[in-house]
């Protein structure tokens, strides 16, 4: 499995594009909200000679799914994500509005729904579908287990967790999450989460100042 991570908008959001060797990838969080940033994911696919089979959100909040739009024009695909968020997704251009975003997307529509176990496949590669509330209703991972790694959206950062004062979030919810489903995973798990560096199950478990 190779990984290319982008690191688009204002917010300092993580793309994810997943793909092996039979050159079929799936896009995790297009966060693109400029002419630039839609050139630049669409210029590495072509690069790269991919194609997109997948369009993931771990959830629904603006910074995570400003690219929808023209993901799903370019590619032809639909958006993958738990159900419980759709409060979000018909309120994309709400929440540009909340924080002062020039968005002129439309709002998202879930054409999938992913749940807690489910399994998606593309070329070699498994993803398995992890429910993580807390930070959004219906927040979601996915967990490599061939290759441990763990694209987590929002819910765990290196020494943090995600913030829980926006509509859904609950903190005692997420705590649980990322207690019942992320630290149960191998330690040596990478986790790659929405903003900022990588980390490890394990050091989180043991160093996480919210957890602990």
């Amino acid at each position: 499995m190779e990984i290319k991570i982008f690191t688009f908008n204002p917010f300092g959001e993580h793309t994810y594009i997943v793909y092996d060797k039979t050159c079929e990838c799936a896009i995790i969080d297009p966060g693109m909200m400029s002419d630039d940033e839609n050139a630049e994911l669409a210029e590495f696919i072509e690069a790269h000679n991919l194609r997109p089979t997948h369009l993931i959100n771990t959830h629904m909040h603006i910074d995570h799914v400003a690219g929808n739009n023209f993901v799903e024009k370019r590619y032809g695909l639909v958006a993958e994500c738990n159900i419980e968020d759709a409060y979000l997704a018909e309120r994309v251009k709400n929440q540009a509005q909340m924080f002062g975003i020039d968005y002129k997307g439309s709002d998202v529509v879930i054409g999938k729904q992913l749940n807690d176990g489910d399994v998606v496949t593309f070329g070699e590669t498994e993803l398995k579908v992890l429910h993580v509330p807390g930070h959004s209703k219906g927040h979601i991972a996915l967990y490599c287990e061939a290759d441990k790694r763990l694209f987590c959206g929002d819910v765990l950062f290196q020494m943090s967790i995600g913030r829980t004062d926006l509509p859904g979030g609950d903190y005692r919810t997420l705590l649980t999450s990322i207690e019942t489903k992320l630290y149960t995973l191998p330690d040596d798990t990478i986790v790659l989460p929405g903003h900022g560096g990588a980390t490890e199950i394990g050091f989180e478990k043991a160093h996480n100042p919210y957890t602990v």
